[in-house]
């Protein structure tokens, strides 16, 4: 488990490797509830404080047939996470069911702190400016340190490529495909939800090709398809907030476009 959080302990963004498991999520804390995926089951979570520890209570989408409660506590002068997660049994007979894994702290994150998504409490500084935008950059504040993330939102005409036909080869692409991929017009519309910046719309147009995605910045993998085929997408900010990462999986090729 990877764990950053903001120094105003709002905000939580909690990354979970090992064996099948792979999540990168970001949670408000005390604010509203995020859709997760984990192992192609999607989750209605909610993070929220309780005396002293941190809670994520899952709800399984989208029957609402069971339930999570996860907890997360220092224990041993902060050098051990004590994670308690009960199974409650919403639909039928199973009852609830505990279990408590222990984890040894190793190291500091190697990432940002998150922005902070509280600002109403006396004394948070607000996280997102009031600069328009106009397509160049919204300034925000994470703990007093200014980043860029910017607003791509806009319509993106293709005027140049380089060495994409390697990359379509790559992924399979025959030589008419790879010719076309290169050369045709191509248009990306991009909407964005300024100042938050935690929305993300993109409508590729161009020949063939028609694909447009929406999906939550800094959420896990959402599958979906594409010309019949599965993908799973995701897109988030690089850890210096210069760069937004799009992540597209192509399931049957076991191969991904970033």
């Amino acid at each position: 488990h990877t764990i950053t959080m903001d120094r105003l302990l709002t905000a939580f963004r909690l990354q979970e490797k090992g064996g099948p498991v792979e999540t990168d999520q970001l949670y408000p804390i005390d604010g509203p509830e995020v859709v997760t995926t984990t192992l192609k089951t999607d989750f209605l979570d909610k993070a929220t404080w309780e005396g002293g520890r941190l809670k994520i209570r899952k709800l399984r989408l989208p029957d609402h047939n069971y339930e999570l409660i996860i907890f997360r506590e220092l224990e041993n002068a902060g050098k051990t996470l004590k994670v308690s997660a009960l199974y409650r049994d919403l639909k039928g007979s199973a009852g609830e069911v505990q279990a408590y894994s222990y984890f040894e702290y190793v190291g500091t994150t190697p990432h940002l702190p998150p922005e902070s998504f509280r600002t109403d409490t006396p004394g948070h500084a607000d996280n997102v400016s009031n600069t328009p935008s106009d397509g160049s950059s919204a300034t925000t504040t994470t703990n007093g340190a200014a980043t860029n993330r910017k607003d791509f939102s806009g319509q993106w005409q293709r005027v140049k490529t380089h060495n994409i036909e390697a990359v379509l080869g790559a992924t399979g692409a025959g030589f008419v495909q790879r010719k076309l991929g290169a050369q045709m017009a191509l248009m990306h519309t991009i909407t964005m939800d300024y100042p938050s910046l935690k929305a993300f719309r993109l409508h590729e147009k161009g020949g063939p090709i028609d694909i447009d995605t929406t999906l939550t910045i800094g959420a896990d993998f959402k599958p979906g398809t594409i010309n019949g085929k599965p993908v799973r997408q995701r897109v988030y900010w690089s850890d210096d907030n210069e760069s937004l990462i799009f992540r597209r999986r192509l399931e049957a090729a076991n191969s991904e476009m970033v």
